[in-house]
């Protein structure tokens, strides 16, 4: 739906020309993420080492992680993992932002677009923002025995990539132009399991793991075939 808003808005002359140069009015307000105090990532399970060792090599192997590395002597598997949709496994908050009658709403973890104006001299820049989201990283899976059983542990590195496009026109009482597209701009954010990453200005985010991957891995060792 917002898509064909979009649509409609440059259609009827979002971008067209406009004879006073002045800045559509609009707004843009961030609600960060309320963490947990702990992400439940460690699991102990009533069975032996060597069978919950085998149930992690062959159900990882059938789900969409990337084995790197396998240590059965330090009880240690090693994965890759990536997916275009982040706001599955972490959460990195709320923006809500309004130009003129349209508002905008979306996880900043997740794909987004929403219009803008920029002033340019006597101009105004009508851009028209597209964000995309990626997400990929590295889990550390540790397996030890212990007297009840077998305990896993699951620690997560994410790395965030926001690459954030466009298209724009210049519109103004002096100057006007085609629709262009301009560079995109790539962000990227780390952070681990239990430890969200800090806001570092106003215009930052904080994002942080919302569990599910780690919940994933916990859920195939407990499996039984």
């Amino acid at each position: 739906m917002r898509n064909l808003v979009i649509s409609v808005m440059i259609a009827g002359g979002a971008l067209a020309l406009v004879g006073c140069a002045v800045p559509r009015a609009s707004t843009m307000h961030y609600a960060p993420a309320q963490f947990p105090n702990r992400i439940v990532n460690e699991a102990v399970v009533p069975e032996s080492f060597d069978v919950c060792w085998s149930r992690l090599i062959a159900g990882l192997s059938s789900e969409f992680f990337v084995i790197n590395n396998v240590e059965k002597a330090s009880g240690l598997i090693t994965l890759d993992f990536a997916s275009e949709a982040p706001e599955r496994y972490i959460d990195c908050g709320q923006t809500t932002r309004t130009y003129a009658d349209s508002t905008f709403t979306y996880a900043v973890a997740g794909d987004s677009q929403y219009l803008v104006d920029e002033k340019v001299g006597v101009n105004v820049a009508r851009k028209e923002i597209h964000r995309t989201t990626s997400v990929e990283g590295k889990i550390n899976v540790h397996v030890s025995a212990v007297p009840d059983g077998t305990k896993i542990a699951v620690n997560v590195r994410y790395v965030l990539t926001t690459r954030v496009g466009g298209r724009y026109r210049i519109a103004g009482s002096l100057a006007s132009g085609p629709v262009q597209e301009f560079a995109p701009e790539t962000y990227t954010k780390a952070f681990n399991t239990n430890a969200p990453s800090e806001r570092e200005s106003q215009d930052d985010v904080s994002c942080g793991s919302n569990g599910a991957l780690e919940q994933i891995i916990l859920d195939v060792v407990r499996k039984k075939p």
